[in-house]
């Protein structure tokens, strides 16, 4: 997956907090919304340049988002690159019923799917077989993964949200590493990246009532 070398490559140069995600979720009589947005700033990016001294391509990413969807049916999936003058990257909206987007895949990033106790958003895990630099994780400890959830439709008892990072796990873990706010009918989940990072496994959140 492209997408998570780069995210790696920015991790290991300790520049990890120029990666910026936003992850917005809707679900409404089981048909869910979805848009995942990753962008990297342009200064930073060219700075890494400076210091190889190789021009930095950003062609490479105008096809990160095809990397991650890649197994998604195109009629439920769009990809568009973003390209402005301070940032780079790409923006992927997902919408259809999540029985059917889901539909003989193996693993379902991104989408709420329904459970036992309230609702399950897997996100990938980031983390590399190496070990993990001390200062590397320092300056990883800014950087946010945000993912905001719409509390209406399907989701309107949501009141609750932890994360799992074992897949073997039961319940919710590591609650009080994240941030959790609802504005009016909005649930705002800020994930420290570093969760991502150490994860061993696919990351999970988890919306309960």
């Amino acid at each position: 997956m492209k997408f998570k070398l780069i995210a790696l490559c920015a991790f290991t140069l300790l520049l990890t907090s120029c990666l910026d995600i936003f992850h917005t979720v809707s679900l409404h009589k089981g048909k869910a919304d979805v848009t995942v947005r990753y962008t990297m700033q342009k200064a930073m990016m060219d700075m890494i340049g400076s210091f190889s001294g190789e021009e930095m391509d950003y062609s490479e990413f105008d096809e990160i988002g095809d990397e991650i969807f890649g197994e998604y049916n195109e009629l439920y999936a769009s990809v568009s690159p973003v390209n402005t003058p301070y940032h780079i990257g790409a923006e992927i909206k997902v919408s259809g019923k999540v029985s059917d987007i889901t539909s003989g895949l193996e693993t379902t990033y991104f989408l709420p799917v329904k459970t036992e106790k309230g609702y399950e958003i897997v996100i990938p895990s980031l983390s590399d077989e190496e070990e993990t630099d001390e200062t590397a994780l320092a300056f990883m400890s800014g950087a946010k993964y945000t993912l905001l959830i719409d509390l209406s439709g399907d989701l309107k008892d949501m009141k609750k949200a932890g994360v799992k990072v074992d897949s073997d796990s039961s319940g919710m873990e590591e609650t009080d590493q994240i941030l959790v706010n609802i504005y009016g009918s909005s649930m705002v989940i800020e994930i420290p990246i570093i969760l991502l990072f150490m994860a061993p496994d696919d990351f999970a959140v988890e919306l309960t009532p």
